[in-house]
């Protein structure tokens, strides 16, 4: 780095040769560049050397040294005076701190004096251009930053981080960003991609250049206008548009559909499908992140509307969700009740029923229901010890797919389809009607000591129970009822042959509340009473 240049100014040669000897032989990072007779003569060679110091007497012919600091003052704030001066003056010293005067001092001069402040003013000096120099770096980072703070800036707008501040607060740091915005009304578009779930793994660099490009169509829909724009996410912009006071709420709304239209057919050139919100008009620009709140909400209504849809965010009525709106309580077994009678007509009433109000849910509990029911069919297809993704390839592919069902129809269909799949790995499973009957046969054999019923039976099977006697009946000839009585009856033989036990014991025993009807059931398949048939047992 150069040495620091200084000018020396005094009408006494004696003075400047005295000085410049004391400088010449110093270690200081100085150097003398000039010399001047008085502040005239200081003027014309500060315009051609641009010195670092001035060291200036006071009193001197033309002009002195209080109006040479005064010029230099004002027409270069960078350059450090040193007064020195035999007038040991009051007002002198008042006029050199008004001026800015690095320092003061007097003659005669003292060699170490002199080095001493020299060096003093050269540390301030340099740390001064030190503190310029970081100075400019950030005004330049700030410069080049400025694109990036900008589109900082306006997500915070959007997301509600300036909602307490005040309008000319905003204006001002629109400005700063250079984000010109006129004052009247705004109004909110929100803007998402339809499938924004690709078949296909995609590279970073694919990805990152298709969002710049659907961005720049976004862009090129609203430069027209006075807007503000931003990306949240690939695959979703918000925008803000901006209207004149004289702009009424119809003619703002108007224009946002008019937008909305061309952006739309902007995406459909790119083979691009959207989905477009139109917010209301609002008056405050700390409103906005309401409104980027209320775009956002709508365009989840895609979901129950469909694809390429203009929606209008006053035109959403909230979602009521709970119990009142409710799934079957016994969901499980309904689903699995119509895949065990194998009928697919009935599948697609089942799931009929079921999203006959599923628009009264939110997506993500619709969605639930689906994930529910691929656990629940994989737990039961397992049970059977039939592979749940047998002829699918990867099992996540039905997961994925549920995933990438982006409406409420796509999500209808995308059921209905898995559980007519599963319908089909349950009609090959070995067992069919033959393996039925068994479970059910398997069942009282278990239980014929309870109070089992054949909703019991078909409840536990997942079946109807229409459908389970019907299979019974053809695969055994005889009825799930005649089966259950045939069962206790040849159980109350053993006991009543086998064991002193009462015929009241027997009874509860086998299944049956009541001994007279127990009586009547075993005379009924046995032409004798309990009683008479332990008699003939021990003859």
């Amino acid at each position: 780095m150069a040495p620091y240049k200084l000018l020396l100014v005094d009408d006494f040669f004696v003075e400047r040769e005295n000085v410049k000897e004391m400088v010449g032989e110093s270690d200081l990072d100085l150097v003398i560049t000039g010399e001047a007779d008085d502040g005239l003569e200081a003027l014309e060679a500060i315009e051609v050397q641009r010195p670092d110091f001035v060291l200036t007497d006071i009193e001197m012919p033309l002009m002195d040294g209080l109006e040479l600091a005064e010029r230099i003052r004002l027409q270069y704030p960078d350059i450090h005076v040193i007064f020195f001066t035999f007038y040991e003056k009051f007002e002198y010293a008042r006029r050199a701190v008004q001026l800015g005067a690095a320092s003061f001092i007097l003659k005669p001069i003292f060699k170490e004096e002199l080095l001493a402040e020299l060096n003093s003013i050269i540390a301030k000096k340099r740390k001064e251009s030190e503190a310029a120099e970081r100075e400019m770096r950030l005004k330049e980072r700030l410069r080049e930053s400025l694109p990036l703070l900008a589109d900082k800036f306006k997500r915070e707008l959007f997301s509600g981080a300036c909602r307490h501040w005040n309008e000319e607060r905003i204006r001002d740091s629109l400005s700063f960003y250079s984000l010109p915005f006129p004052e009247g009304s705004y109004l909110i578009m929100g803007v998402e991609i339809d499938r924004p779930h690709s078949e296909t793994a995609e590279a970073p660099d694919a990805r990152e250049m298709r969002t710049l490009r659907l961005g720049e169509l976004v862009a090129s829909s609203i430069a027209d206008c006075p807007s503000l724009w931003s990306g949240y996410g690939d695959e979703r912009w918000i925008v803000l548009l901006a209207f004149s006071r004289e702009t009424t709420p119809e003619m703002g709304l108007e224009e946002g559909f008019r937008r909305a239209e061309k952006l739309i057919a902007s995406m459909e050139a790119e083979n691009v499908a959207v989905s477009v919100v139109i917010g209301e008009p609002f008056g405050r620009l700390a409103q906005t992140d309401e409104a980027v709140g209320q775009a956002i909400r709508a365009l989840s209504h895609k979901f129950y509307r469909g694809y390429g849809q203009m929606i209008r965010a006053c035109d959403i009525e909230e979602r009521s969700v709970g119990p009142e709106a409710g799934w079957p309580v016994n969901l499980r077994e309904q689903m699995l009740r119509v895949l065990n009678e194998g009928d697919a007509e009935e599948v697609e009433r089942f799931v009929g029923r079921l999203f006959a109000q599923a628009d009264r849910h939110s997506p993500a509990e619709i969605r639930g229901v689906c994930f529910a029911a691929i656990a629940y069919c994989g737990q039961w297809l397992g049970e059977r010890r039939v592979d749940p993704f047998a002829g699918r390839g990867d099992a996540s592919i039905s997961w994925e797919s549920l995933v990438r069902a982006g409406t409420l129809q796509e999500t209808r269909e995308w059921l209905t389809d898995f559980l007519t799949s599963v319908l089909r790995l349950i009609g090959s499973d070995s067992g069919g009607p033959g393996g039925i009957a068994e479970g059910a046969k398997a069942y009282i054999q278990q239980h014929y000591q309870e109070a089992i019923t054949i909703k019991k039976i078909s409840d536990h099977l997942h079946y109807s129970p229409n459908y389970l006697n019907q299979v019974f009946k053809q695969e055994t000839g005889e009825t799930l009822l005649e089966y259950m009585t045939k069962v206790r009856v040849e159980k109350a033989k053993a006991l009543l042959t086998d064991t002193d036990r009462k015929v009241l014991d027997i009874t509860t025993a086998v299944g049956y509340n009541h001994e007279t009807y127990f009586r009547n059931v075993f005379k009924h398949y046995t032409g004798v009473t309990p009683k008479e048939y332990r008699e003939k047992s021990k003859r």
